[in-house]
């Protein structure tokens, strides 16, 4: 069973589409993934936990690209714990 962990949100402002961006956390673990909460304008926000076409995630930051410049989103990551 998953759930989803409120306790670390983020808003995370996209410069230049395709760019790779470290999103710092402190769960302690590697996240099983990351739900948008809202973002400021069309846009896919992508990353994964294995690496494909990113930095593989690691238990103290993930790391994720948008294909749009200017992009502001929040997320929420999602965990099995």
């Amino acid at each position: 069973m998953y759930t989803i962990d409120v306790r670390d949100s983020f808003a995370i402002t996209f410069g230049t589409a395709g760019t790779e961006l470290e999103i710092k956390h402190n769960l302690g673990y590697i996240p099983l993934g990351f739900m948008v909460i809202e973002q400021s304008a069309a846009g896919s926000l992508y990353g994964n936990r294995a690496g494909t076409g990113v930095t593989m995630w690691t238990n103290k930051s993930l790391y994720l690209k948008c294909s749009a410049t200017g992009v502001i989103a929040t997320i929420i990551l999602i965990t099995g714990r």
